[in-house]
């Protein structure tokens, strides 16, 4: 992606998150900056250079309560996607999006559903302090949330680099196959899956993102309360102990990865609109 355009991009993504900032801060809502975009704040007190998305967590609670206010406080320029909002999105946790632009993801082409510029909003869940049901929880979020990947996406890109045309070939077959078969099943397993796995108990010890690739567990207080940090100028909330936070996510963060794995989505269209 071209400097100007990625620039431009997190611009109107930054945007975004400020209207977010502004109904969170005027309902009393925790959120703090989550995975890339945290790690853009202590690192290069705003983006990633080369990222392209901004990204969000909030406790459960915090999150329920923000997707009930948001459609009554939301600017009518933006749009709030959820699977209820928007049937077609193939993603179980709540997106902002801007009306009248688009980001084109390959995997998305022909998919009905808003494709408007993002940011994701990650609702964390309380986890039993047991080690071993933690490990089974995620392991059923992680194939859950999977499965339903595929039952809304058929023709994922799958990278061909390093692999024999018949593999790469089987695995496209093997996606539309799967695909087909869980078109059947309706969202709504998919949902009730998903609360059957939480652990609503505020006494517990640890909290997780489970619609994250690979869900990562954390201690609940290095989390939260939250403090703050300079992002893009501004002074917003991040986990409360982001050194812990980021290596639990990254490992040594402040090393900076090899040149030829400096890149974000990828995106094969992107239109700004009339902004």
């Amino acid at each position: 992606m071209e400097k100007s355009v990625l620039r431009r991009l997190q611009q109107t993504e930054f945007e975004i998150l400020k209207e977010f900032d502004r109904i969170c801060k005027k309902h009393n809502i925790q959120y703090f900056l989550d995975s890339g975009t945290a790690l853009g704040a202590a690192r290069h007190k705003g983006f990633i250079p080369w990222d392209d998305d901004i990204d969000v967590g909030m406790l459960r609670s915090d999150y329920e309560h923000f997707l009930e206010i948001c459609p009554k406080e939301l600017e009518q320029k933006y749009f709030l996607q959820t699977i209820e909002t928007d049937p077609g999105c193939p993603c179980l946790f709540a997106k902002i999006r801007k009306n009248g632009t688009i980001y084109q993801e390959n995997e998305k082409q022909g998919m009905k559903m808003h494709i408007g510029i993002w940011i994701d909003i990650f609702p964390y869940d309380y986890l039993p302090d047991d080690k071993k049901k933690q490990r089974r929880i995620i392991r059923s979020a992680y194939l859950w949330k999977n499965a339903f990947m595929v039952k809304k996406i058929p023709h994922k890109f799958s990278n061909i680099t390093g692999k024999s045309p018949w593999r790469y070939y089987s695995e496209v077959v093997i996606r539309k196959v799967l695909h087909c078969i869980l078109k059947i099943i309706p969202d709504s397993l998919f949902i009730n899956h998903f609360r059957k796995l939480r652990d609503i108990s505020h006494e517990h010890n640890y909290v997780s993102c489970l619609f994250f690739g690979k869900p990562l567990v954390f201690e609940t207080d290095k989390l939260i309360p939250i403090k703050t940090i300079e992002f893009e100028g501004e002074i917003l909330p991040c986990p409360y102990d982001i050194d812990y936070y980021l290596k639990v996510n990254y490992g040594n963060y402040i090393k900076l990865p090899p040149e030829d794995q400096r890149y974000g989505h990828i995106p094969s269209y992107v239109d700004f609109g009339k902004s």
